[in-house]
């Protein structure tokens, strides 16, 4: 009933945009894999909604995503192409001009 909080051991002091970042990387991940048929659909979807700058993010938030001990190896190999879709999937109004 309510918000709740569901991944304390993630939980660290940072930049909001970071938060956003990590949510689009794994989203790309989850699209990448094939884990989630319509994930691809969502992180596009989350991309034109959030009003959170995460561009500049992505990679902090790929490196701390490599180092989490439930990150699969089909999302550490396929990391950088994640961080390439989630990149793309930014044209909310928080993204800088094309």
């Amino acid at each position: 009933a309510g918000p709740v909080v569901i991944d304390w051991t993630n939980a660290g002091p940072g930049p909001a945009g970071l938060d956003v970042a990590m949510s689009a990387l794994i989203l790309a991940g989850v699209a990448l894999t094939g884990e989630l048929p319509e994930a691809a659909e969502l992180l596009t979807a989350y991309g034109a909604a959030v009003r959170t700058p995460y561009l500049d993010h992505l990679p902090r938030a790929a490196e701390l995503r490599s180092g989490k001990p439930l990150t699969t190896p089909d999302e550490l190999r396929l990391m950088d192409e994640a961080v390439a879709l989630a990149a793309s999937a930014a044209t909310g109004p928080s993204s800088p001009p094309s």
